[in-house]
């Protein structure tokens, strides 16, 4: 079918993002709205894999995907691959950073759901290994969701990166050593809990300390090689115990993370109590 033809069944049509190959409208039909996504790397190993990781993924705030398949260029005759999913109307929590820190709340709320999901993809052996503020959404309601699985790992299957690479992909000021330095064979689920920590201290502090003032990528390696990020005392974390998680989950070392998100959950919880909202 011609990308024409496709684009008939919905009335209405929105530009919301454009990357590399990709190019994402918000369009609607039935009353409902949508993600639609075109791609013109259908071939690209990583976009299947991302596809396939979200088609057996049914975790309440992930977005579903509802549809995919291939399509032609009206004009170049060359293949494109769509993914229609679930559309999230709201705002990511980097928009939200844009005005500065968030209320503690909301933090809590952010770090809970990313909590929760971690749980759920750690059952299916998945590492998300992008989870930052740009890939979360929070949408009119108040609720979170994690989008964006495209350098997403299943453990145990084939590694899509070369072994010799110097470095895996990854959002540099995201990436825990294991990550950026491409040690493949340890990367698990503290990869994304690093993550997960880094990305809460982010959003209450309003800083990622590891890209203040920095502009190079080199310099954002070597920050994140010597700083660790600065203890800060925050109004309603009535013991320093929600920032020393922080700390925590952000630990240099794998071996000075939470073996697993569901240990993750329970030492949250066993402070929860102390952080007054």
């Amino acid at each position: 079918m011609k990308l024409s033809e496709y684009l008939k069944q919905f009335p209405s049509k929105k530009k919301v993002g454009k990357g590399g190959q990709k190019t994402v409208y918000c369009v609607e039909r039935s009353n409902m709205l949508y993600a639609l996504k075109l791609i013109s790397t259908p071939d690209d190993p990583r976009i299947k894999q991302e596809i396939d990781i979200l088609m057996s993924l049914r975790i309440q705030n992930v977005p579903k995907i509802c549809d995919v398949g291939i399509l032609e260029d009206d004009t170049t005759h060359d293949s494109i691959l769509y993914i229609l999913e679930e559309f999230i109307k709201g705002k990511s929590l980097r928009e939200e950073l844009v005005s500065g820190p968030v209320s503690l709340a909301l933090a809590c709320k952010v770090l809970e759901t990313l909590l929760s999901t971690e749980i759920e993809l750690e059952k299916l052996g998945i590492l998300h290994r992008d989870i930052k503020p740009d890939n979360i959404m929070i949408d009119e309601s108040g609720n979170v969701y994690i989008i964006d699985f495209g350098i997403a790992k299943i453990l145990g299957s084939d590694s899509i990166t070369r072994t010799a690479a110097m470095n895996g992909p990854c959002t540099p000021a995201y990436a825990p050593m294991e990550l950026f330095e491409n040690m493949k064979t340890v990367q698990d689920v503290r990869t994304d809990l690093y993550q997960i920590g880094l990305t809460v201290y982010e959003a209450l502090t309003g800083k990622n300390p590891f890209t203040v003032e920095i502009q190079k990528k080199a310099g954002v390696f070597t920050r994140n090689y010597t700083v660790i990020p600065p203890m800060v005392i925050l109004p309603g974390d009535s013991k320093g115990l929600l920032m020393q998680y922080l700390q925590m989950l952000m630990s240099k070392q794998q071996s000075q993370r939470p073996s697993t998100a569901s240990d993750a959950m329970r030492y949250y919880k066993a402070i929860r109590q102390t952080i007054i909202v």
